[in-house]
């Protein structure tokens, strides 16, 4: 269901090519029982990735984020709601450790603030940006909600850089 071998089957497919000239096949059916599997198996990869981040700590979530960026984001834009909102919850939900280290009250005047370092910065706001624009313009309202209820407080410090601000006005 999710890999990077071609289908033989002739399903519905995107290619997607990452940095690293490899190709990311998307299964794009609309079958039911194909888009079980797809919904299934993100929430899968979202189990898999909350235990990575439980057992790495906090500090090594961010080596998640080519993944996210290349492969989870890529089902954001899967013909079914329901694997896009598991698409939704996992991005929401990996993208930044529930344990991050945020202080309240501290000033962040840029997501470099964060020590994420320059390239994962740039995968967060590619992944922030896709999460935005679907919270707005997504057919289904379940989806939206699952963007605007994911992106809880932990966001607040990187939702308000200028350069996420453009997705919301569409």
């Amino acid at each position: 269901i999710l890999s990077a071998e071609p289908d033989t089957q002739n399903i519905p497919s995107l290619n997607v090519v990452s940095p690293k000239s490899s190709d990311v096949l998307v299964n794009m059916s609309q079958k039911p029982e194909i888009v079980d599997k797809l919904a299934l198996s993100l929430l899968t990869l979202r189990t898999i990735g909350e235990s990575y981040m439980r057992a790495n700590g906090p500090n090594n979530g961010n080596l998640l984020l080519p993944f996210l960026r290349n492969v989870i984001c890529m089902y954001l834009e899967h013909p079914s709601s329901d694997v896009r909102r598991e698409a939704t919850i996992t991005c929401c939900l990996l993208l930044l450790p529930f344990e991050n280290g945020l202080k309240r009250g501290q000033n962040f005047n840029t997501l470099l603030d964060f020590n994420l370092g320059h390239v994962s910065t740039s995968l967060m706001e590619e992944v922030l940006q896709k999460l935005l624009r679907l919270a707005v313009s997504d057919l289904s309202p379940v989806v939206r909600l699952c963007v605007i209820r994911g992106l809880d407080s932990r966001y607040d410090p990187y939702l308000c850089q200028l350069n996420l601000l453009p997705p919301l006005f569409l």
